[in-house]
């Protein structure tokens, strides 16, 4: 569904690169930029101009990568929005193709159920994991290499704890999918529960005005 509107996805890679080289730059600018305060402070020769200029730089890099940011974000959203339209046409169009024993099988709340939650939690995927999948993956390259480049030891240390980290969150992320599959299972059970009872009210209302339409 996502590759269907390819602009879309283009900008939102373009910006989500942009984004992350800024991101990038911004610690190797901040320790320039103290490495000659401190210089300056201790009596060495910094040219004023220079250090100006970089703290100007800093806050414009920080100003293009809110820009990129939010590009990535506007754009992975509406790509997100296209391909939920795109499915829930595809999904109103299957549901009305089924013959009626497919809704003697299947109850109404069921089917709101997956149309709402099921393809909410495809536009968030959409968003989330196809767009910023990549962002993580670079950062996950790129980061221990710069730690590496500016102090071997220290960069190895750090980065020892990564497996540990993706241990943990892989158990978490296994609980959670338990988690949100049984949520799942309740809000559709929650929706069927909902829809008979208001289906019902029709039917106790006019058990209840038989009289009355009688007399009519």
């Amino acid at each position: 569904m996502a590759l269907k509107h390819k602009k879309i996805l283009c900008s939102a890679y373009l910006c989500m690169l942009g984004a992350t080289v800024a991101y990038l730059l911004l610690p190797k600018m901040f320790g320039v930029a103290i490495d000659w305060t401190v210089k300056a402070l201790e009596g060495g020769s910094v040219a004023l101009n220079s250090l100006a200029l970089i703290c100007v730089s800093i806050v414009l890099l920080s100003a293009l990568r809110g820009l990129l940011a939010f590009g990535q974000n506007y754009f992975g959203e509406a790509l997100g929005q296209h391909a939920v339209y795109d499915l829930r046409k595809l999904f109103y169009d299957h549901v009305q193709s089924r013959s009626f024993s497919f809704f003697d099988k299947q109850h109404t709340g069921n089917l709101m159920s997956i149309a709402i939650t099921d393809v909410e939690a495809i536009r968030m995927f959409v968003n989330v994991g196809l767009v910023r999948s990549l962002y993580f993956l670079i950062l996950f390259i790129a980061v221990p290499f710069m730690l590496m480049s500016i102090d071997l030891i220290l960069g190895i240390v750090s980065i020892c704890f990564v497996p540990v980290l993706g241990f943990i969150s892989s158990r978490i992320k296994l609980r959670l999918r338990r988690i949100w599959l049984q949520v799942q299972k309740d809000m559709a059970y929650s929706s069927t529960v909902l829809q008979e009872n208001l289906s019902g009210m029709k039917v106790v209302k006019a058990v209840g005005s038989e009289k009355h339409e009688e007399t009519k």
